[in-house]
């Protein structure tokens, strides 16, 4: 019983990670208990309390975690260091777990949606990237007619993140996946706060609440917004977040963030050929359109204002995170996107769900 008391966080952190392993055996309970039952109470209770805050409650968890670490040093009887870091790295699991991580043991989102996914071949690659490349530049007219002159601040709605909000829920909806109470996404400050650790945005569950970097450039706010967005409705698989990133995006009545989800799918659709098709884009001497280009620089520019600290150590920690969570294809599960729009095309025709829903 003393043995018990004195390794306590220790034992929650282990029973909470055989639950974990029961909930991926067992994911229809999950389901019922956990994601529409916990996790949407957890929402609940965020929404009506901590959504009202004026800042980022990671700076609060943070000056919690300083607080006590001083705590710790100053007290005159000092804690014994292996039972204080077993016990801290165990309510550390059941803190993630319990507030979000479980969601990880759900079933795929194909199967969640009937979609039915497959590798897109190179001809579907290349027809999208013109078909997108047409697209972007219409819209980029109508947005601002001179091509070389790139996007800024000035076209950005301030209420960017309540149209991304109900663009996601009515994509959700479609989807027939749980809609929660709205979800909050911090900017986070000073700027390159996560950009120097080659990260745009995060979603943090030790505090409900999604992030984004405030130097981010205006064309990837929306996008890496509607991103963190996805995962607060409990979706962990990043390539499914890049997919519901993307339709939110694009299916707004806002061109400048419809803009912003279609230049992010040009990216990877252009990347996908040049990495396992470059002779195509050569034999047919293509070209990234001039408002593609204008507005890349830019991001880049913006980018290069905050550079990446260890980028390589930041990447093995979180490739093999996704991969003990269950997402075998680690960092790579990114570029699923193409994967999961060919097949939602495949189904639907076309990108464009409202259609379907009148």
């Amino acid at each position: 019983m003393k043995l018990t008391k004195k390794y306590i966080g220790l034992l929650a952190g282990i029973f909470t990670i055989i639950l974990f392993q029961f909930f991926k055996a067992f994911p229809a309970v999950l389901e019922s208990v956990y994601t529409n039952g916990v996790y949407r109470l957890i929402r609940f209770i965020y929404y009506y309390t901590f959504a009202y805050f004026p800042f980022p409650l990671l700076y609060v968890f943070i000056g919690g975690l300083i607080t006590y670490a001083l705590y710790l040093l100053m007290r005159k009887k000092k804690a014994k260091i292996i039972p204080l870091v077993l016990n801290f790295l165990g309510w550390i699991i059941v803190v993630f777990y319990w507030s979000w991580g479980f969601n990880y043991a759900r079933t795929s989102f194909a199967d969640r949606s009937a979609l039915t996914v497959s590798e897109p071949d190179e001809h579907f690659l290349y027809k999208e990237l013109l078909e997108v490349d047409t697209i972007l530049i219409n819209l980029r007219k109508s947005i601002l007619e001179n091509d070389t002159i790139p996007l800024s601040e000035i076209h950005l709605p301030n209420d960017y993140q309540e149209i991304i909000n109900h663009s996601q829920v009515d994509l959700l909806t479609f989807l027939n996946q749980p809609i929660y109470k709205q979800p909050r996404i911090r900017s986070l400050k000073p700027k390159g706060s996560l950009l120097r650790i080659k990260t745009a945005g995060v979603y943090f569950p030790f505090v409900f609440e999604g992030h984004i970097d405030d130097g981010l450039h205006p064309i990837e706010k929306s996008y890496v917004l509607a991103h963190e967005m996805a995962h607060a409705y409990a979706f962990t698989d990043e390539g499914v977040c890049n997919f519901i990133g993307f339709m939110t995006c694009v299916n707004t009545d806002n061109e400048f963030i419809q803009y912003a989800g279609w230049l992010e799918y040009q990216g990877y659709l252009y990347r996908a050929l040049r990495r396992n098709f470059p002779e195509l884009l050569k034999d047919n001497n293509y070209e990234l359109p001039m408002v593609v280009k204008t507005d890349l620089k830019d991001i880049r520019k913006r980018l290069d204002l905050y550079p990446s600290i260890a980028p390589q150590l930041r990447d093995l920690f979180y490739n093999n995170y996704l991969k003990v969570q269950g997402v075998h294809a680690g960092m790579k599960s990114y570029a699923q996107i193409t994967k999961l729009a060919y097949s939602f095309k495949q189904k639907y025709g076309d990108y464009d769900f409202k259609q379907f829903t009148k």
